[in-house]
């Protein structure tokens, strides 16, 4: 039982840490294919928002916040099974409260391409202003998981630093 609750806890940490990792990477590669976004010609704005609001969405935030929901599945059966049901409660917040604002932040961005990005009297976006709103939306996508997925990791972390011993008919306030 010490050992599967043990690797619970690292488990939680592993995810938390992927979670960061893929994230950040994914925002970065987005800031370094912004280039290509119009290659022979630009697209119509009505047609592109829909998929690039999509696909900013499914690509760039899904793996993240998959691998956060199992970092958090983790951090919970660890927090469960040591009987520390109370610091469960800060990660739980920051998971819903991160998810919500991140997707809002891309749908709040996306809203803006649409009635800001200049566009031709034919209702091409003009290709440099697409480049440079694909860029934003990478560096948006790698602040908000930096943030998000940081902070859930190390709420994951033990609140004294120390590395905690887990001891059999131990209360919640001996550990």
């Amino acid at each position: 039982m010490k050992v599967g609750v043990t690797a619970l806890r690292y488990l939680s940490r592993f995810f938390g840490i992927c979670a960061l990792v893929v994230g950040v990477v994914s925002g970065l590669v987005e800031v370094l294919l912004a280039g290509f976004v119009c290659v022979d010609s630009c697209p119509q704005a009505d047609t592109i928002f829909p998929w690039y609001l999509s696909s900013a969405l499914m690509n760039l935030l899904l793996p993240t916040a998959a691998l956060l929901v199992m970092a958090y599945l983790a951090f919970a059966g660890y927090c469960l099974a040591t009987a520390q049901a109370r610091r469960l409660l800060a990660p739980t917040v920051t998971l819903a409260l991160g998810a919500a604002v991140s997707v809002g932040a891309i749908v709040w961005y996306a809203h803006l391409f649409v009635t800001m990005i200049p566009v031709d009297n034919d209702g091409f976006l003009i290709d440099g202003s697409a480049q440079t709103w694909t860029a934003g939306l990478g560096q948006i996508t790698a602040g908000l998981t930096l943030v998000w997925a940081g902070l859930l990791t190390y709420l994951q972390w033990s609140p004294d630093g120390k590395r905690q011993q887990i001891r059999p008919n131990a209360t919640p306030s001996e550990e």
